[in-house]
């Protein structure tokens, strides 16, 4: 074997230059963060979280109505002589709780029980006081199929239907009534106000 001594080795030469060996080893240590969203598709989700947010604002700000329930009957003809334009005049009782919230030209959303008849109608006149059971049969001449639906206390409203002639309207047949008593923001709702 043969020893060389140390004056006898060259000394060793990169191929690479000084320079660019550091600037790879730098890159190296620098930490890289992979890239999972183009920038076109990070500013795309941007505006669609903007639109949600401001639709959302908007919807909240809505005012939805409120509706009271109640029932009444098809006056006869001779019941509404005050509305003579009309075939069909509806008394509606409502319950007392909701005394000053209804208002005259209010809108309700009607249907005629046995036929399943929807339409739609405005308050023409609100009686004054509460009525209870059974001073409403007496002065609405209301049979038992009528007044088993009325609360004990209830505010009477007289209610015209939004058609001149609604057809297959017939007296004394039970009605279901909603009608606007308000309305209130989407955001109360959720507010628990």
């Amino acid at each position: 074997m043969i020893y060389l001594g140390r004056a006898n080795m060259k000394p060793y030469h990169s191929i690479f230059r000084e320079e660019a060996i550091e600037e790879y080893i730098q890159k190296r240590e620098r930490d890289i963060l992979p890239r999972f969203l183009s920038p076109s598709l990070i500013l795309l989700l941007y505006v669609l979280l903007c639109l949600l947010l401001i639709t959302g604002f908007l919807i909240s700000y809505r005012e939805i109505p409120i509706f009271a329930a109640g029932s009444g009957i098809i006056l006869p003809g001779e019941s509404a002589n005050v509305f003579k334009d009309n075939t069909a005049v509806i008394m509606v009782f409502l319950p007392a709780q909701y005394a000053a919230q209804i208002r005259v030209d209010a809108y309700a959303q009607l249907e005629v029980m046995p036929t399943g008849q929807q339409f739609t109608g405005t308050i023409k006149h609100i009686e004054a006081g509460s009525i209870g059971l059974d001073e409403a049969r007496k002065r609405y001449r209301l049979n038992d199929r009528a007044a088993q639906s009325i609360a004990q206390s209830s505010v009477a409203a007289t209610i015209l239907p939004a058609a001149v002639h609604p057809a297959h309207l017939s007296a004394g047949d039970p009605v279901s009534a909603q009608v606007q008593i308000g309305s209130q923001r989407l955001l109360s709702l959720f507010s628990g106000r």
